[in-house]
């Protein structure tokens, strides 16, 4: 007979089954066992190798039945993450991070505080980009978070806040970004131009070769001036594009 140790490996290698009763039926056995499964399924994420996309359909999986767990696993997956933050070359974030989205509204704070984290480190990379788009997946709860995180007096919060909201596509965000420009502080300018420069809008070159002008570090204005330069990119692109004839005249 299998320990219980033992069952929870088997139960969560079927997780890497492409078929969907399998996946299904590990999970619900896996909730059944109860929270001895937790670290188990924590430690297959971080084992994980995230750029095998063969791994992909399972640390979806993963991900799947870790918030099955709620609450309990939630906390774990907290702190396994803020653990690892003084380690700015552990990769493994970037798994760990995979199902903060699927959390919901409780996941909002510890994302941003993970992406602080980054900010303090001088790091721009992965761990920044799936914190976004895990911010991007809980929806507009992160959203109207992250549009008044933006105004927040702490520098790092800002920075998190104009990098994460280049996920939210519209007016209010684009607005929230063109202002971000003028930060006082290099790092936010930074993040928000990286952002903004690929959102469409008459108003962004201008407010992209404003910011490069009033920007004194090189670093930040050598992003800037690549996002200026994604932007003519972009416009000379819709200006070049053929009108599609669909033979209308020819009838």
């Amino acid at each position: 007979m299998l320990s219980t140790e033992d069952r929870i490996k088997a139960l969560i290698e079927d997780l890497r089954s492409l078929d969907p009763v399998v996946v299904e039926t590990a999970g619900k056995a896996l909730v059944e066992i109860g929270p001895a499964s937790i670290p188990f399924l924590i430690d297959s994420l971080n084992t994980s190798d995230f750029y095998s996309s063969t791994e992909t359909n399972f640390r979806r999986n993963l991900s799947k039945v870790v918030v099955l767990f709620g609450e309990s696993a939630f906390e774990l997956l907290v702190q396994e993450v803020m653990g690892r933050m003084s380690d700015i070359y552990d990769i493994d974030k970037l798994n760990l991070i995979e199902p903060f989205g699927m959390f919901g509204e409780k996941a909002i704070i510890p994302l941003i505080e993970i992406m602080r984290a980054e900010v303090r480190n001088e790091i721009i990379g992965g761990v920044q980009w799936n914190c976004s788009w895990a911010l991007k997946k809980i929806g507009e709860p992160a959203h109207k978070y992250l549009l008044n995180l933006i105004h927040n007096t702490d520098n790092y919060n800002r920075c998190a806040a104009a990098f994460a909201l280049g996920e939210f596509k519209d007016e209010k965000t684009l607005g929230a970004l063109l202002n971000a420009l003028k930060d006082p502080i290099e790092g936010v300018r930074l993040f928000a131009a990286t952002r903004v420069g690929f959102f469409e809008g008459s108003e962004i070159l201008p407010a992209l070769q404003e910011a490069a002008i009033n920007t004194g570090d090189e670093f930040v204005k050598v992003a800037i001036n690549d996002m200026i330069e994604q932007q003519i990119g972009m416009m000379n692109q819709d200006k070049t594009q053929p009108e599609l004839d669909f033979g209308e005249n020819e009838r």
